[in-house]
């Protein structure tokens, strides 16, 4: 079985975001892994909205084709929702997402 990661960003500090995201741009640019999935989750939603160059690293990961997952929970609270929707971003409540790439073997990788 090929491997699969899903990426959970959830920190606040801007740069381990950038290195998130640049790991998950590469790793679905290089296929690393079978399946890579990205989510953005707490207060990473609000240190990526509003910031040109994490929004343009996001717009990259769409553009591979790969979806962005954001907490619409998280970030309802920081009022960034339709902001990372305009970005291609999947705002939606994850928890049962996230909960089905569990179940089907993901890896997580936390940032």
């Amino acid at each position: 079985m090929a491997a699969k990661v899903m990426i959970v960003i959830s920190s606040s500090d801007r740069e381990v975001v950038w290195t998130a995201l640049l790991y998950a741009r590469a790793s679905i640019a290089s296929d690393w892994m079978g399946a890579t999935r990205v989510f953005v989750w707490g207060p990473s939603s609000k240190t990526i909205a509003g910031d040109p160059e994490l929004e343009e690293n996001v717009r990259e990961i769409r553009a591979l084709g790969e979806q962005v997952y954001v907490c619409k929970a998280c970030s309802d609270r920081y009022l960034v929702s339709d902001r990372l929707a305009a970005l291609g971003c999947s705002v939606e409540y994850v928890g049962p997402v996230s909960s089905r790439f569990i179940e089907e073997g993901y890896s997580v990788f936390n940032w």
